[in-house]
């Protein structure tokens, strides 16, 4: 007997990991839109998913020890809002800095750059996002790329030491490494010089 539609929708957010984000368009080879979207509406009801943003949805995972549920990250949802709109977002100044453990000081107002428009943001709940259009010459494909040319460009020189270097280089494997390697020559010299040398701390 064949599994209909919204059994296939069930069964694969079934299968999906607690804590998975997810959007509408995840689900375009097995159902249509409006299925899929009758169907997660169904489980929200249920409390089996919940809406985390317009059109972003999660199956909550919680923590059983504290008896709560374990939010996810405000980057991991902005992930998910540039699949959703077919666009580049990646995070900027001191969100960027914040993100990658080179400030401790939390952002009140989070800012990424986008080469989509210009908008503000309010997670419910959660921080006030703004996304800022720096228009898609100021992007590559890769999103590590983008996050670690953008912490370099807003880094002065005296910032940059090797303990920064050591930040940026630790959260990259060597594939996401070799992408952020082959856009350099399209970067300044100095900035190169900075992409050479977080070589020595990729984590393998």
């Amino acid at each position: 007997m064949k599994t209909n539609t919204t059994e296939k929708v069930r069964n694969r957010i079934k299968r999906y990991p607690k804590g998975k984000l997810f959007i509408l368009n995840d689900f375009i080879d097995i159902a249509d839109r409006d299925t899929a979207k009758v169907e997660i509406n169904k489980l929200i009801k249920e409390d089996v998913l919940r809406r985390v943003y317009n059109g972003i949805y999660l199956k909550p995972r919680i923590n059983k020890r504290l008896n709560m549920e374990v939010p996810p990250s405000h980057y991991d949802i902005v992930k998910q809002i540039a699949r959703k709109n077919n666009q580049q977002i990646t995070p900027y100044g001191n969100t960027a800095l914040n993100l990658v453990g080179l400030s401790t000081q939390v952002p009140t107002t989070l800012e990424y750059a986008t080469d989509g428009p210009s908008r503000t943001i309010q997670l419910t709940p959660g921080p006030v996002i703004n996304l800022k259009h720096v228009g898609k010459k100021s992007f590559f494909e890769n999103n590590d790329t983008n996050f670690t040319i953008n912490i370099i460009a807003y880094l002065s020189n005296n910032d940059i030491d090797n303990l920064t270097l050591k930040a940026l280089g630790t959260r990259l494997d060597q594939q996401a490494y070799d992408n952020l390697l082959n856009v350099s020559n399209k970067l300044t010299t100095k900035t190169r010089n900075y992409i050479v040398q977080i070589g020595s701390y990729i984590n393998d």
